[in-house]
């Protein structure tokens, strides 16, 4: 998901600078070319790209290492989707042509009246002026990629299209049904600006609680995951065609179709005697029984003549017959029907109303409205060896919190109750609350350099979202833990320093403020997923975040993209 927050002409990618020129496509490919010749052929240029950003491709599947702030689609300078068209051009974007004048037939179709460009140069410009008008999938009929899942524009790494419907059909559910792995890497930073220590300190590790590795089973086997999704399909199904609905709502066939399964049970008791020669004398006969949570359904204002029961069921299942004949017959039965469904709905709106104030004055609850397992919002877990809890592991921990999203904020919402630092007015209700688990590991501590003069202490981790909630991992690490990622703007990771050097992709001077890093420091580091063929398979996108060692052996931090 794309971040709201900046959109359009507001948008400053890390790979741009001050001039909105800069913010282009033809720049962006102008960075990722990088020392390639000014005057090499449309080829040559594109078959760079490829080198940089191709992870893997087959005739199903392309994986690319996607830029950090670049946005999946739409009206903007520069997305991944012109991108890619400008990489792998379909016919409608590259007459034959404009092809062999470059040698470079990726895409190309046939176009015998196509008008050659003057050169090589025009060439390029002609189709990045063709790109550029396009926004998003559906503008071209042969485009041949279908996203199967998304990053965020801040955040770069492995991303994944398919190449035709069936690869995308299988991705798809592949991601629906939970049956992907995704790992990534961040860098994150301390909340606290006097804070002395690294951000995830030892001390912070040692004071979380460990609890057994069975605290997890229910997220392991997707039985927590399986019982949310069915709640919020009971709750929506009801919803889905009709406004002003609620849970239980019975629209008006239902409450016919219910009225006369009676009237044949009636008519049935009055043919049969009551069926009383097929009973024991004194037995009861078997009612089902009463269900306190749905009202019965009301009887129609004046009882009905044995020739009236024969007349509504003579109609037959359908609603639709009632409505044909509404007014042939004695009673208009259509108002009838419809009274009656107004009835009935309106009492079980009224029970819905009297058992939610029992669950709000703390009664019992079926569910909990933020299910988490119990558990707490950050924890370690004891290690398994042969089905044994044996130790602990020291560098990883666990955040579980439940996250919302509101339809008029472009943040999420964390649990209220478990957040460190939240921007949720108080006076505002909360979303509905979805489960979410991340798992974070320790990789490296130290100190990245901003400037000459300037380092600021940081932690490496690895991150392991349990569950794909939309900006999980930031907002669990900014949040709950307490440590934003460096360089989030959303989630409070903008540190700013006082700049002993300017910069080129900033306005600041010397000594004046400006961001430690200018691109946020989250990585889609991997994805395993099963393809057409069944099997799984693992792709990796290059680290961008590089410990380096300098001559007097110190180690330091290195962000590609982000100007240190």
């Amino acid at each position: 998901m794309d971040d709201a927050s900046t959109a359009g002409a507001n948008d400053n990618p890390c790979w741009g600078g001050l001039n909105p020129a800069q913010h282009s496509l033809e720049h962006l490919i102008n960075v990722l070319v990088g020392d390639v010749h000014v005057n090499a052929t449309s080829s040559a240029i594109i078959e760079r790209i490829k080198q940089k950003l191709i992870v893997f491709q087959d005739e199903n599947y392309l994986v690319i290492n996607k830029p950090p702030d670049l946005r999946m689609d739409g009206t903007y300078a520069a997305s991944v989707h012109k991108l890619l068209l400008h990489m792998f051009p379909p016919p409608s974007l590259l007459p034959n042509s404009c092809a062999v004048s470059d040698g470079d037939t990726t895409g190309a179709g046939s176009s015998s009246n196509a008008t050659a460009p003057a050169s090589i140069e025009d060439h390029h410009r002609t189709l990045l002026q063709r790109v550029a008008l396009l926004s998003n999938h559906s503008c071209l009929k042969d485009d041949p990629f279908r996203i199967v899942h998304q990053l965020d524009y801040a955040t770069s790494g492995v991303l994944m299209y398919a190449k035709n419907k069936r690869a995308a059909g299988t991705a798809c559910k592949a991601f629906q049904e939970r049956q992907t792995n995704k790992q990534y890497v961040a860098v994150v930073v301390n909340s606290d600006a006097d804070a002395t220590d690294f951000p995830i300190s030892t001390d912070f590790m040692q004071n979380l609680p460990v609890l057994s590795s069975s605290c997890l089973s229910q997220w392991e086997d997707g039985s927590l995951e399986s019982r949310f999704r069915n709640k919020r399909k009971r709750e929506t199904d009801v919803r889905s065609e009709k406004k002003n609905t609620f849970n239980g709502f019975m629209p008006v066939h239902s409450v016919f179709s219910k009225w006369r399964g009676s009237l044949l049970r009636l008519k049935k008791d009055r043919e049969g005697g009551n069926n009383d020669e097929n009973q024991s004398e004194g037995t009861p006969r078997k009612r089902k029984q009463k269900d306190d949570n749905v009202p019965p359904l009301p009887e129609p204002e004046t009882p009905l003549t044995n020739e009236e029961i024969d007349e509504v069921l003579s109609f037959g299942p359908s609603w639709k017959a009632v409505k044909k004949n509404k007014h042939n017959h004695s009673r208009c039965w259509v108002t009838v029907v419809e009274t009656m469904a107004s009835e009935y709905n309106h009492s079980l709106e009224k029970l819905n109303a009297k058992q939610d104030e029992t669950i709000k004055d703390g009664g019992p609850s079926s569910e909990q409205t933020t299910p988490n397992a119990s558990l707490p919002p950050l924890f370690r877990v004891q290690t398994v060896t042969d089905g044994i809890d044996s130790s602990i592991c020291e560098d990883s921990f666990y955040i579980c919190a439940a996250i919302g999203e509101s339809k008029d904020r472009f943040e999420v919402v964390v649990d209220p109750s478990v957040s460190k630092s939240s921007s949720m007015p108080t006076n505002q209700s909360l979303p509905a609350m979805r489960p979410s688990l991340t798992k974070c590991t320790i990789l490296w501590r130290g100190f990245m350099k901003v400037d000459s003069d300037t380092k600021i202490a940081v932690t490496k981790v690895l991150l392991t979202p349990w569950t794909g909630r939309r900006h999980q991992l930031r907002v669990h690490l900014a949040h709950v833990a307490g440590f934003p990622i460096l360089g989030d703007a959303t989630y409070g990771g903008n540190i700013e320093i006082n700049s002993s050097t300017s910069s080129k992709f900033d306005d600041a001077p010397m000594g004046v403020t400006r961001v430690a890093c200018r691109r946020m420091c989250l990585h889609a580091k991997e994805l395993t997923i099963p393809l057409i063929d069944g099997q799984k398979q693992t792709f990796r996108a290059l680290d961008p975040f590089v410990i380096v060692k300098s001559e007097s052996t110190e180690e330091t931090l290195v962000v590609d993209g982000g100007n240190n």
